[in-house]
């Protein structure tokens, strides 16, 4: 069952281009780990998935009536709100009535009038069969050490921040988790509570964290955003490293051949002669349309004119063919 359909996107910041035509989809069940060097659009990505930015273009469809729920990597929590509010702020029907049960209980032994909404939410809470779900809860709440329910927000530190945020996001049992370093600010018992949630969950989820061992426990494919394309992998990240590898190397055997091929054209465009047959003006377009091969394209955005001597030879063959394509 598809969740998510992305369509062709691009995102860009000024001349700045982090990713263009990406297409791809999320289904249920899948657990996705999206990686990249520092820089290549994750964090954007992820927030476009969520919602919170547009894509410059292209389109992105949900399934009807699924739930997402959102970690970024510095939560903005609303100032004025205690934790409490934060954590429970769900409208599932199920957690507001806990968030109810856990306020009465505090309100109950300053006010016992308030004994009979106590009995009350609890019934209700029976009807709904919601009490497995606020043990979760609790246990969430303890092993992420959100023991300050009544801290207001401003109060708190940035890893107190995380670990409230993450808690959120778990308590309001989406459909799609979407959670961007989702290890940060939590110590190693932490971290492997969480492995064993998010592994065993039913939810799908997409994630970006530099942990390997984290990644590997959680995920079951791996997608890549690389020079603003994606490349997806079934399998863990030494299956990505390998398939990786093999990619590269058939794009730099293909590129080189691409760079030696282009070169000879252009060198025979500079010593051909003014007279065009139609020969000629062929051979013309047809190295034209070389340098705009997926390839030579790759091999141009990878910098593989390593030395300064390739990059101006570079430059001069590309003003030499514009030259003799204008005057075509």
């Amino acid at each position: 069952m598809n969740y998510l359909s992305v369509e062709n996107i691009s995102k860009s910041y000024g001349d700045k281009s982090l990713f263009a035509g990406l297409s791809f989809g999320i289904d249920q069940g899948q657990k996705i780990a999206l990686i990249g060097v520092n820089g290549s659009g994750k964090s954007t990505l992820l927030k476009i998935l969520a919602g919170l930015e547009s894509p410059d273009e292209g389109n992105i469809s949900f399934r009807n009536g699924i739930k997402i729920s959102f970690l970024p990597q510095e939560p903005d929590l609303p100032e004025g709100k205690t934790v409490s509010e934060v954590v429970f702020s769900s409208e599932q029907p199920a957690l507001k009535l806990i968030s109810e049960y856990e306020n009465l209980l505090h309100e109950v032994v300053k006010d016992p009038g308030k004994q009979a909404r106590l009995e009350a939410v609890m019934n209700e809470i029976e009807v709904h069969g919601a009490w497995d779900y606020e043990v979760q809860i609790k246990q969430i709440l303890g092993k992420l050490e959100v023991d300050f329910l009544d801290r207001y927000i401003e109060t708190l530190s940035g890893g107190q921040k995380k670990r409230v945020a993450l808690a959120q996001a778990l308590i309001s049992e989406p459909d799609l988790m979407i959670m961007d370093e989702p290890t940060n600010h939590l110590d190693l018992e932490s971290i492997e509570w969480l492995e064993k949630f998010l592994s065993t969950s039913k939810q799908s989820l997409v994630l970006v964290t530099h942990d390997r061992y984290f990644l590997d426990s959680i995920t079951n494919e791996i997608m890549e955003l690389d020079l603003g394309n994606i490349y997806r992998y079934k399998g863990d990240y030494a299956y990505f490293l390998k398939k990786k590898d093999e990619r590269v190397h058939g794009l730099l055997s293909e590129t080189e051949k691409a760079k030696s091929l282009y070169k000879k054209e252009f060198e025979w465009l500079v010593r051909s002669p003014k007279a065009r047959t139609s020969k000629s003006k062929s051979r013309i377009e047809a190295a034209g349309d070389l340098k705009r091969k997926p390839a030579f394209g790759w091999l141009i955005r990878m910098s593989i004119f390593r030395s300064k001597a390739d990059e101006s030879e570079e430059k001069s063959w590309r003003s030499k063919i514009s030259a003799r394509l204008m005057a075509i």
